[in-house]
């Protein structure tokens, strides 16, 4: 981050806005913390009402799909896709 620093403090960027750091929490005494153009949030700036509506759908469709026999379409992790699927037959 002390590339982002840098690049404020030198005006080469205008302003940095921060939800997903390095290390976290972060230090109370970081730099990024002291420069008025960089706003950083607690991990959270993804959180509004819409959004929250719209990540319990996606979760929702995702098992949907699973119970339906066909494959997620987000997968984060690797799983065991003999274990975790259903075909078509097994959900009756």
């Amino acid at each position: 981050m002390e590339a982002l620093e840098i690049a404020l403090i030198t005006q080469q960027i205008a302003g940095a806005a921060l939800d997903v750091l390095e290390e976290e929490p972060i230090s109370p005494q970081h730099p990024l913390l002291k420069l008025n153009q960089c706003l950083i949030t607690s991990h959270c700036a993804w959180y509004s009402e819409d959004s929250l509506v719209r990540l319990q759908q996606f979760a929702a469709m995702e098992i949907y799909r699973l119970f339906n026999g066909d494959k997620p379409k987000h997968i984060v992790n690797k799983i065991d896709t003999q274990f975790f699927y259903l075909t078509k037959e097994d959900n009756r």
